[in-house]
């Protein structure tokens, strides 16, 4: 769930004002930028961050839940899973990345406490094995360019 002082975390006329105040960087923007550098994975799978995963794997993630058919299997699904607001989702689904914006706030938001795990428990508890074997891929599988 967003932080109280996060814009995602506001309702009605506070989170208008307080978006349009929020500095236009991955959730805001319509594109997607690629993750910060970081030291790598934390050596306990359960600790792992998403924005450890490279960036090829991340964007996987992202497309599988923005081709869903069904929403609450998408990543408005997710949204709701991870404790956003129905205002925060509808703001994210009017950009053009809307799963990118969702997991990047999340992982950014979250901090310490976007693990893996808690985004493969959410994605199980949603029926999304295919996206949580993506996640549980060994990151030697992917080239870090």
């Amino acid at each position: 769930m967003p932080p109280p002082h996060s814009p995602l975390s506001l309702q009605g006329p506070q989170a208008a004002a307080s978006l349009s105040t929020v500095p236009s960087w991955p959730p805001w923007s319509s594109v997607c930028l690629p993750t910060w550098p970081s030291s790598g994975p934390h050596p306990e799978l359960g600790r792992r961050l998403y924005l450890h995963l490279p960036q090829q794997q991340q964007e996987e993630v992202e497309q599988l839940l923005g081709v869903s058919g069904d929403l609450d299997k998408g990543w408005q699904g997710l949204a709701g899973r991870l404790g956003y607001q129905t205002e925060a989702v509808e703001t994210m689904a009017q950009g053009q990345a809307p799963a990118c914006a969702l997991l990047r706030d999340w992982a950014v938001q979250g901090g310490s406490g976007a693990t893996l795990r808690v985004l493969e428990d959410a994605l199980a508890a949603m029926g999304r094995e295919d996206v949580v074997r993506v996640l549980g891929l060994p990151p030697e599988g992917y080239s870090v360019v």
